[in-house]
């Protein structure tokens, strides 16, 4: 964790402390060392790079910390240089994920078609999606009003047209 950038120096008192984002694990030695990517060096004096943990990497060299994976991604692996990507159809509001576990299939009426989401996108008006952990919405077919669509929330997001709605009537016989 230490240094001496004399050349012949033999006193100890002489040597200075490596920096942060730095570290030296041997003893004589004229510099300090950038701690690698994919681990962080947080204090003067280290002898050795920490892993970046789970949840978290780090991709530049000197790093005094890693950077916590943010919402839609993970790091289910230390000494990672990069977080990984939620796939397509799923998302996840958790930042510093470490594990793929967090990333939860979009509802029904909901949607993502980009890896990484936060979180999933209403099925705009004139679509629908009745099933979950997709990327895209179905569109409403043509007998459907464009006057009374509605988003699709609920998965209820197309109404037939007026003049196309049947009524049934119910008799009981007594």
């Amino acid at each position: 964790g230490k240094f001496n950038s004399d050349l012949g120096a033999s006193e100890a008192g002489k040597c200075l402390d490596c920096a942060k984002g730095r570290y030296n694990s041997f003893s004589g030695s004229h510099s300090c060392q950038p701690c690698p990517p994919r681990s962080y060096c947080n204090a003067t004096q280290m002898t050795r790079a920490t892993e970046c943990p789970m949840g978290a990497a780090s991709l530049k060299k000197e790093s005094e910390e890693c950077s916590v994976c943010v919402a839609g991604r993970y790091q289910s692996e230390s000494g990672s240089a990069a977080c990984e990507l939620c796939p397509a159809g799923t998302y996840s509001a958790t930042a510093g994920s470490p594990s793929n576990a967090t990333c939860s299939a979009c509802p029904e009426g909901k949607f993502t078609s980009q890896p990484g989401a936060s979180a999933c996108s209403a099925c705009p008006k004139g679509s629908f999606q009745d099933a979950v952990g997709q990327t895209e919405c179905k569109e409403c077919s043509e007998e459907y009003d464009d006057e009374t669509l509605t988003s699709n929330d609920a998965g209820d997001g197309c109404v037939l047209k007026p003049d196309l709605q049947s009524f049934s009537l119910v008799t009981t016989i007594y």
